[in-house]
């Protein structure tokens, strides 16, 4: 199974891109304690606006006391929309003081996941 690796080494946070016949599979954790706190999986179907773009039905895992499921859920959103292939994302983030500039920082690495993810498929196929 072919798989992409990128890693932040100053906010400690790693994403695993990995490919599965035509699905992904995706792994975005870390901080100072890396773990599975949510699970998003999304299956991509047409917009419910009649547009004809591409949109993606969500179902999402969250452990009690979590709160990665709001990055898991729009990362497999927006991803399973644009390669429209079925996703799973699996995200846990922990850091023992977490700060805005550090939620900043796991926001603005999650937005390019999507693009990551492309990209790793666009390198496979």
């Amino acid at each position: 199974m072919p798989q992409a690796e990128f890693r932040y080494e100053e906010e400690q946070l790693k994403i695993e891109i990995q490919w599965m016949g035509e699905d992904l599979c995706i792994r975005f954790y870390g901080g100072d304690r890396g773990h599975i706190g949510s699970i998003a999986m999304a299956e991509p179907r047409p917009s419910l606006t009649g547009s004809g773009q591409t949109s993606a039905t969500v179902s999402v895992y969250t452990y009690s006391g979590h709160k990665d499921d709001i990055v898991a859920s729009s990362v497999a959103r927006e991803v399973a929309a644009e390669l429209n292939r079925k996703c799973v994302v699996i995200v846990g983030i922990h850091y023992d003081h977490f700060t805005q500039e550090r939620l900043a920082a796991v926001n603005r690495i999650a937005a390019q996941i999507p693009v990551m993810a492309e990209e790793a498929y666009g390198a496979i196929h």
